[in-house]
Order: C-alpha cells, then sequence, then structure tokens
C-alpha cells in the first residue's frame, strides 16, 4: 500500500492485478480483509496530521477555532482547544461536537474579562450565556472555560499538556490520555450524563480503543 499524490493514470503493465479503479471506500473483495482497512487508518491518520487531505467532518467548526484562536493569539492570549472538536483532532473520528470549546487562562475570565469580551465580540460574536461564558453569531456557539481548572478536575498539569501548530496557528491541545482523565472525570457527573445521553461514556470506549492500538 502507498499513499500517494495521483496526477494521471496510464494502461496498466501486465502483472496479478486484475484492474485498476478509483474508489471512495475500501472495495470489498480485499485480498487482505484484516490488514488493508488498518493501513488505511495509519495512511488517513498521517494524511490528516500534516494536512495534506481536509477534514470534511470537522472542517467548518475547526476552520472557525482556528480563526478565533489566530485572532486572541495576535492578542497575546493563550488557548486550547477542548471538548469533542479536540478530540477530534487527537482520534480522526466523527464526534458530531455541538459547539466549539476554548479553555483560556483564567484571568481573562475574571479582571480582563470585559477587555476579552470585546476580542471576541470584535470577531462577530455576542455573548449569550455570562455565567457560562458563551457567545454565538448565529452559526456557531463558543464557549470559554478557564485552563487552570484542568488541574483540580482531571489531575492535568497545564505544562504537560502539549503545544501543536496548524495553519501557523499555534494552540494547545490535550493527549488522548489526558482526555481519557479528562471524560472519565466528566462520566461520574450524573446531571451531565443524563443531558448528554452517555456521550462521555460513548467518547471514553473510542479514547481506550485509541489507546490500545497505539500501545
Amino acid at each position: 500500500m502507498f499513499f500517494a499524490k495521483v496526477n494521471a493514470l496510464g494502461e496498466m503493465p501486465e502483472s496479478e492485478m486484475e484492474k485498476v479503479g478509483l474508489f471512495d471506500t475500501l472495495p470489498d473483495n480485499l485480498t487482505y480483509t484484516l490488514v488493508t482497512p488498518r493501513l488505511m487508518e495509519e495512511a488517513k491518520a498521517y494524511a490528516l496530521e500534516h494536512e495534506l487531505i481536509k477534514n470534511d467532518y470537522t472542517s467548518t467548526k475547526f476552520d472557525e477555532f482556528l480563526r478565533i484562536a489566530k485572532a486572541l493569539q495576535e492578542k497575546e492570549v493563550q488557548v486550547l482547544l477542548f471538548g469533542s472538536l479536540g478530540l477530534e483532532q487527537r482520534l480522526f473520528k466523527d464526534l458530531s461536537p455541538d459547539d466549539i470549546d476554548i479553555l483560556i487562562p483564567e484571568i481573562f475570565m475574571a479582571d480582563e474579562w470585559e477587555e476579552f469580551k470585546g476580542y471576541v465580540e470584535n470577531l462577530g460574536y455576542t455573548l449569550t450565556d455570562l455565567h457560562e461564558h458563551k457567545f454565538s453569531n448565529g452559526k456557531y456557539n463558543v464557549g470559554f472555560a478557564g485552563i487552570e481548572g484542568l488541574s483540580e478536575f482531571a489531575g492535568i498539569n497545564t505544562s504537560d499538556i502539549p503545544t501543536t501548530c496548524k495553519r501557523c496557528v499555534t494552540f494547545k491541545l490535550l493527549t488522548t490520555e489526558q482526555y481519557l482523565k479528562v471524560y472519565t472525570e466528566s462520566s461520574k457527573d450524573s446531571y451531565r450524563r443524563d443531558k448528554n445521553n452517555n456521550k462521555d461514556l460513548q467518547k471514553i470506549t473510542l479514547i481506550k480503543e485509541a489507546l490500545k492500538e497505539k500501545h
């Protein structure tokens, strides 16, 4: 199996292959039914990681996150992509996130809130919930929370969270192991569990499967 950029298909030389075809998904009659799907997942993960192909199921929300993160970066506000949208970037799976969840230094949630609120409003957003620090522009809903809360909530030291860069935008993104800690703690909240129909438990299963494959 090869990952390649194909510009044109020529005539197939004499070989054991029956034919050359173009497919959106893997064909049914595979020679190696267990190995080939796994190799395809690895190739797709590599392509997404290096932005060689577009991540269609998150592209719109993720593009909007990058727009917000870039603007905040210019204001020297460090951001962390959180929630399902962030987990999608780690697992390369469609989790259908409802909102864009972003963690920022708590000082912007308190002493510098008015200034920070102005940054977000300048991007076309309106504050819809002061208590939850949620904004909306009519198309996207964005929620902010303090990054320092991860330490008490899930035992995650913010200095241990890796930084990544996409399209010249720098932001923090939890590791798969750190996401497991977050969703394990979230699943203990009965209100959240009932509200999201046990979606946290489903994410925990996906995370554990990813960690198992990783090791």
